[in-house]
């Protein structure tokens, strides 16, 4: 505080305060401190101000290699929203993300969680399972929702969704094993590999379609499972467009990868499919 054209910090404090408590040079609650000090004080607890080589800001921290702009810094904190960027950084011990984009990297150590996904099910809600099983799945709006370790979560989107069977979209992000088996007879499933860019070459990723699994099979004569790629979702081609995976009750096991020429083939087996009955080229 200012007392008769003096600056004066408060020097110590007890229960009752310092209330009552005249500045002076002579006491012993207040302590006279220079105007340079003072003026130090007022820069760390002004807003606009600039300490050194960094600023400060409406709750923004910024190194001063940005100027006046926060945009440009190497370094930034805002401690309203949380946000933090560095152009450099060494971190240690325990980190939570849940998107980003990773280049030239070293992993030693680490497991990369891959979620199963079990779509043998046009279920509506999840009251529809009444004891749900690691994987399952059920329809709801434009979403597909997966029964994992920590309960029920958004997993997929669908491209279209009735009683009947469902279009949806495939991210291998979130599972690259899914089980899925045709849909209802006389109508027929889809699976749509996303877009190929070099944001995922060289992503593998496995569809096994068993129309007859040994557990939890869906009740009925089965109805077909095709795979196309995203640029031909919306209709189905009888040429090497469309993967026909799922015929009646035989089905078969899918591997592909991501190439800059498209998705293609590494492995397909079938259970029960004649050769005629399943188009084993693919789009490239």
């Amino acid at each position: 505080m200012i007392y008769k054209g003096g600056v004066y910090l408060v020097k110590t404090v007890n229960s009752g305060g310092v209330y009552g408590q005249t500045p002076s040079s002579s006491s012993s609650y207040w302590e006279l401190v220079s105007s340079v000090s003072a003026m130090a004080i007022n820069t760390l607890l002004a807003d606009n101000a600039v300490l050194g080589a960094f600023h400060f800001s409406n709750n923004v921290f910024w190194s001063g290699d940005g100027g006046s702009s926060s945009s440009a810094a190497k370094l930034y904190m805002n401690s309203s929203t949380g946000e933090f960027r560095a152009s450099n950084g060494t971190f240690t011990g325990t980190v939570n993300a849940k998107a980003g984009t990773f280049k030239d990297l070293y992993f030693e150590n680490c497991f990369t969680k891959n979620r199963f996904l079990n779509i043998t099910h046009l279920n509506r809600s999840s009251s529809d399972i009444d004891d749900p099983k690691y994987g399952d799945t059920y329809c709801s709006n434009s979403r597909l929702y997966s029964y994992q370790s920590d309960g029920w979560e958004d997993a997929l989107e669908l491209y279209t969704s009735s009683t009947n069977a469902i279009s949806v979209y495939a991210n291998p992000s979130y599972s690259k094993i899914i089980h899925m088996t045709g849909a209802k007879e006389g109508y027929t499933n889809k699976l749509i590999l996303p877009s190929v860019s070099e944001n995922n070459y060289g992503t593998e990723m496995t569809i096994v379609c068993r129309q007859y699994p040994s557990t939890r099979s869906i009740t009925g004569t089965e109805g077909g499972l095709i795979v196309v790629d995203y640029a031909n979702r919306g209709s189905i081609y009888t040429d090497e467009r469309t993967l026909l995976l799922a015929v009646g009750n035989n089905g078969g096991v899918l591997n592909v990868v991501s190439t800059p020429q498209g998705w293609l083939i590494t492995n397909c087996s079938h259970d029960g499919c004649s050769d005629s009955g399943v188009i084993l080229k693919f789009k490239v």
